[in-house]
């Protein structure tokens, strides 16, 4: 409700901003920041990173979330875990 995004992949956190139109199903991440620890494998930060800065829409069903850019394939999916 206030905005805030939170992320973390294994090393260092990650927050910053989003606007979301939930209608639409459009997503913009913005101000995104991360603390700069130094860790043995950076790849799944660096691409997270890399999927928040280009990701424009979302599709959500309740179990799995899913970012996308434009109408290209699906850039990362998240499934909640209970």
């Amino acid at each position: 409700s206030d905005a805030r995004m939170s992320a973390h992949a294994g090393c260092n956190r990650m927050g910053g901003e989003h606007k979301l139109d939930e209608k639409s199903l459009k997503i913009k991440f913005s101000n995104v920041f991360s603390t700069k620890m130094a860790c043995e494998n950076m790849e799944t930060e660096d691409e997270l990173s890399k999927v928040l800065s280009i990701t424009d829409n979302y599709y959500f069903d309740g179990n799995l979330l899913k970012f996308n850019k434009g109408k290209m394939a699906t850039l990362a999916e998240f499934v909640i875990i209970k």
